[in-house]
Parts: structure tokens; C-alpha cells; sequence
């Protein structure tokens, strides 16, 4: 199963870049992949900034699920998160008093 969709974000004078986004997973599998494209169509360097969040809980994630990512640097915004930082890409069962961890991911 694929959904794709593009979004411009794009200003007379300014920058016009698009988006790209394909989610796929088979039947069956216990993986998603997003993959996105970002195009500059303008014609000059445009810096742009992309967040990912996301508000998921089971089935789709579990003590089980890993986040794999290119990143080569996590910062963690405070020092609870630092206590978790070697296992941020991980995730646990749902725990009475979990403290929110925030952190900051640099590719």
C-alpha cells in the first residue's frame, strides 16, 4: 500500500519549493517507510527547515518499535532527556509518571 501527495510552499519574489511524500507498507509487514523528496524550483538557494512529529501509539508502536534515522547528532533539550539519550530511538510500554523527554535531532 503506497499514499503519495505534494505540497508547495511557494510566494511571488520569494522561494517555491515542494514536497514529496510517499508512505508505503505491505499487508501484513510491521513497517512503515516515509520517504520525502524536497525540490527547489526557484532559481536561488532557498534555506527551509522540516520537522517531524509524530502522536502515534499501538499497534504502531511498541517496547519492540525502533526509530531508524540518518541523523548523525541528537541533542537533548533538558537533562531528563539526556539521561535517555543512548536510547532515543527506542520506546517502552506505556509508564504511569513518564516524564516527557525532548529532543533535538541534527543530520
Amino acid at each position: 500500500m503506497q499514499i503519495k501527495g505534494i505540497v508547495r510552499q511557494a510566494a511571488v519574489f520569494g522561494e517555491n519549493l515542494q514536497l514529496t511524500r510517499s508512505i508505503q507498507t505491505a499487508l501484513g509487514k510491521n513497517h512503515i517507510q516515509i520517504h520525502d523528496h524536497i525540490e527547489n524550483l526557484g532559481l536561488e538557494a532557498t534555506p527551509f527547515m522540516i520537522l517531524y512529529h509524530f502522536n502515534r501509539g499501538f499497534p504502531l508502536l511498541s517496547q519492540t518499535s525502533a526509530l531508524i534515522s540518518p541523523a548523525k547528532i541528537v541533542i537533548p533539550r533538558d537533562a531528563t532527556a539526556a539521561e535517555g539519550k543512548k536510547n532515543y530511538g527506542r520506546f517502552q510500554p506505556p509508564t504511569n509518571g513518564y516524564k516527557k523527554r525532548k529532543s533535538v535531532t541534527i543530520v
